[in-house]
């Protein structure tokens, strides 16, 4: 949902501790990512990590957002035609983000890296002031983790559990022999939803544009 403090960060560092003792290494690949620079200078007493995250913006249909997004919020068209010159008047920038959190540090803890995927619609009238934009995020894809699984609930973000592919990265290059265009990568989940007959998923694919120019020509 939309962004706001709603739990209690002593709850999810007693969850970290439990969490973090159980991790059995070796049943995923390492990442790829650098590890955290910021442990050798500041210690592990304060949170840090590494972010690997890809943001896509994805044009669907002005009607199939205004579907999605509760009817009581408007959506704020002139601000997005405003940041994105010459976006198409009847599209709507859906955001789509993968990311990786490595090397996670705090609270004298280790805890386990986590990747996850998101759905966010963005531009949309919180307050019905016909100004500020807010982002509604309606639910989050996550890899096993309790411990990024409670985190984001403490912004309030719905989050289900799942398998991802690549497992300890947030998304991965296609073998030439299966791509049609070279650098594409992907990434694909399975939701681990329990008593769903048909799990979600959702996969995403990228491929280099090969120019500089802004890509709006939809």
């Amino acid at each position: 949902m939309f962004s706001t403090i709603s739990s209690s960060l002593l709850a999810l560092g007693t969850l970290t501790s439990l969490v973090s003792s159980l991790v059995i290494p070796g049943i995923t690949p390492p990442s790829q990512s650098q590890p955290d620079p910021l442990l050798s200078i500041y210690g592990p007493l304060p949170v840090t990590a590494t972010i690997n995250s890809t943001f896509a913006v994805v044009p669907i249909s002005l009607s199939e957002a205004r579907e999605r997004i509760p009817s009581q919020y408007g959506i704020l068209t002139a601000a997005y035609q405003a940041l994105l010159p010459g976006w198409p008047s009847d599209m709507y920038p859906l955001i789509v983000t993968i990311g990786l959190e490595h090397d996670i540090h705090g609270f004298l803890i280790d805890i386990p890296d986590f990747t996850s995927f998101r759905i966010s619609y963005p531009f949309v009238d919180l307050l019905n002031d016909n100004h500020t934009s807010f982002l509604y995020s309606p639910f989050e894809f996550m890899n096993v983790s309790p411990v990024g699984v409670l985190g984001l609930d403490v912004y309030g973000v719905s989050t289900f559990l799942a398998t991802n592919n690549p497992p300890s990265d947030p998304y991965a290059y296609i073998s030439a022999s299966h791509s049609p265009a070279p650098g594409e990568v992907f990434s694909n989940w399975n939701s681990l939803a329990l008593g769903e007959t048909n799990f979600p998923t959702a996969s995403m694919k990228l491929t280099p544009s090969g120019t500089t120019d802004i890509p709006w020509n939809l």
